[in-house]
C-alpha cells in the first residue's frame, strides 16, 4: 500500500511539473510552427518523445524504491558475505527472507532462510567456525524475528549459531538448513 502511494506521488510529481513545462514550450511550439522553423511531422515526434520521458523518468526512482521494500536475493548473498567474507555456494536456496526498509539513520534489519545441499552446508559451517570473529552462542537463543519470520526454533532444531554484534548465523540439525540474521543501529 505504501509503494502504491509512492507511485502515485512520483506520478503526479512528474505530471504537474511536465504540465508546467509544456505550458512553457506551448508559446515557443506555435511561434516555430508559424515561423515554418519548426514541422507539423517534427512537432508530433516532439510531443511522443517527451510523453515518452515524462512516463519513463519516474521509473528508475520506482525500481529503488521497490528494491529497497523487496530486496532481491543478491541483497541477502551480498549481505551474508558482508557480514562473513563468505560467498554463498551456488546450491544456496533463499527460501523465504525479510528486511526493512532503511529509516532515515540508515538502519535496516534483513535476514534469510537458506537451504544448501549437505556438503555445502557442512563446508560452510566449517568455514564459519574458522572466523575468529564470530563466537558460537552456546545459549542457542531465539532469533530476534522468530515470531514473525520463522516459526519458533526449539533449541533441539538447532546445530549451533555463530554470532557477532548484531549478526547471527544459525545452522538446524537437518543439516541443509541455514538461517541469518542482521540488525543495525
Amino acid at each position: 500500500m505504501i509503494f502504491l502511494a509512492v507511485l502515485v506521488l512520483i506520478y503526479g510529481f512528474m505530471a504537474l511539473v511536465g504540465g508546467l513545462l509544456y505550458l512553457i514550450y506551448f508559446p515557443f511550439k506555435k511561434y516555430f510552427l508559424k515561423s515554418g522553423k519548426l514541422t507539423l511531422t517534427r512537432s508530433l515526434q516532439i510531443n511522443k518523445i517527451y510523453i515518452y520521458f515524462l512516463v519513463l523518468i519516474p521509473v528508475v526512482p520506482i525500481i529503488f524504491i521497490y528494491l529497497g521494500f523487496y530486496p532481491n536475493d543478491e541483497f541477502y548473498a551480498e549481505e551474508f558475505k558482508r557480514n562473513t567474507t563468505i560467498d554463498l555456494p551456488i546450491s544456496a536456496d533463499i527460501t523465504k527472507k525479510i528486511a526493512t526498509y532503511p529509516d532515515h539513520h540508515g538502519s535496516y534489519s534483513s535476514g534469510a532462510i537458506i537451504k544448501l545441499e549437505k556438503v555445502d552446508y557442512l563446508k560452510l559451517k566449517n568455514d564459519m567456525s574458522k572466523l575468529k570473529e564470530f563466537k558460537e552462542d552456546t545459549l542457542k537463543n531465539y532469533l530476534a524475528w522468530r515470531d514473525s519470520f520463522v516459526r519458533q526454533i526449539k533449541s533441539k532444531e538447532v546445530e549451533v549459531i555463530y554470532t557477532i554484534g548484531w549478526f547471527r548465523v544459525v545452522f538446524l540439525k537437518d543439516k541443509t538448513t541455514i538461517i541469518f540474521e542482521r540488525h543495525s543501529s
